[in-house]
């Protein structure tokens, strides 16, 4: 697993970046700061919505973020760290997964919010390369069907949460 240069277990928070409910974004920052320790760093897509939630969240705690940004318009305020990757987003046309790859192959644990195309792009690159999946303030039935087939093939654990603190004591259970 990879390890940032701390020596901190890393955990991946994702979800949408765009029309964000507040109650998801509370819930993201919250799982952010039950999750943050010394040993702990949160990594996000670095942009608006839930990344930028988790980032606040986890800024109150440790003040080390590493984000893996595409390029124009991010970092968002609460990113230590930027790793522009040159990748760029999700593709929607060709699929191709962009940054989304390097957020889920450099977390030891993926924990998906509230989000979209981007987000289940994740959520199946979490399942296929075999990290950790929690699902939180949302459950599988919600996902399209190509995600919930990815899970139904998962052979790491996947949970689905409503709250943080669940999720959080879940995720450090795994690292």
């Amino acid at each position: 697993m990879w390890e940032v240069a701390e020596g901190r277990r890393v955990v991946g928070v994702m979800g949408g970046g765009r029309d964000v409910a507040a109650g998801d974004a509370a819930l993201a920052e919250a799982f952010a700061r039950a999750v943050s320790r010394d040993d702990v760093a949160v990594l996000t897509g670095g942009g608006p919505g839930i990344m930028e939630a988790g980032c606040r969240g986890a800024a109150f705690a440790v003040g080390v973020l590493p984000g893996a940004v595409p390029g124009g318009g991010y970092p968002n305020a609460f990113v230590d760290r930027a790793v522009f990757t040159g990748l760029g987003a999700l593709d929607p046309e060709t699929g191709a997964p962009g940054r989304n790859l390097v957020n889920v192959l450099a977390s030891d644990v993926v924990v998906a919010f509230r989000g979209r195309a981007g987000t289940a792009s994740e959520i199946r690159l979490a399942v296929e390369h075999d990290r950790p999946l929690a699902l939180v303030g949302w459950c599988v039935d919600e996902l399209d069907d190509e995600t919930r087939a990815a899970i139904a093939r998962s052979a790491s654990p996947v949970e689905a949460f409503a709250g943080a603190d669940d999720a959080a004591a879940w995720v450090l259970g795994r690292l």
